[in-house]
């Protein structure tokens, strides 16, 4: 029997929620900080959980099967592009082996968004044990999510064309040129940015070849 408990989230729609990542290797218990970070790379949704009941779903678009729980959300860890209020609701779990909990279990679930509607439904990447140090375990999220912006940061520094600094001390229309003086480039980039006194040599320019 598929049970329906109501969340406000868009009534009588089911909407995807996240991209389905097609193929993830079976992590059911992590272990180490390597592994840690692999899941928390891959979750849309990271919260402490008691299944409620296995071979069920809360979803009519999800059918229950012996892969699926319904577990109620206890305590959101980390839930970047998830919807708030989760905490005290089910919502569905797919699981990545059938059997892996049972009913009145809690584990620290790693998940990412699957369906969104009357209920919600995620697709496990992961499990920690209820014993988990949550407090250790924010700690390394947070600085998963630091040490990803600088990868970010870093891409970025990698491909553009040039790296400038300078402070921001005033900000005018870009027609207003009367007073300007220097280079078109110099003009663009102060109006663009409101910047004075800025290096023109660039920290990084791939088109002059520098390494």
């Amino acid at each position: 029997m598929t049970c329906r408990p109501h969340l406000p989230y868009q009534p009588k729609l089911i909407v995807l929620w996240l991209a389905l990542l097609m193929s993830q290797p079976p992590f059911l218990c992590a272990q180490t900080p390597n592994t840690v970070e692999d899941l928390v790379r891959r979750a849309t949704l990271i919260f402490l959980g008691t299944v409620a009941k296995t071979g069920a779903s809360t979803m009519p678009a999800v059918k229950a099967n012996a892969a699926t729980a319904m577990v109620r959300v206890d305590q959101v860890i980390d839930s970047p592009g998830a919807p708030p209020g989760l905490a005290g609701k089910p919502i569905t779990v797919q699981l990545l082996e059938a059997g892996s909990v049972k009913a009145g279990s809690q584990s620290v679930f790693f998940a990412k968004g699957w369906l969104l509607g009357e209920s919600m439904a995620v697709i496990e990447v992961g499990q920690l044990g209820r014993d988990t140090n949550i407090q250790r375990l924010t700690e390394q999220i947070n600085s998963v999510h630091q040490k990803v912006a600088d990868e970010a940061l870093q891409n970025q520094l990698a491909t553009a064309e040039a790296v400038i600094s300078g402070r921001v001390t005033s900000v005018r229309r870009a027609e207003d040129r009367a007073n300007d003086k220097g280079s078109n480039h110099r003009i663009l980039c102060e109006r663009a940015l409101g910047m004075r006194g800025m290096r023109e040599k660039p920290i990084r320019n791939r088109r002059a070849g520098n390494g």
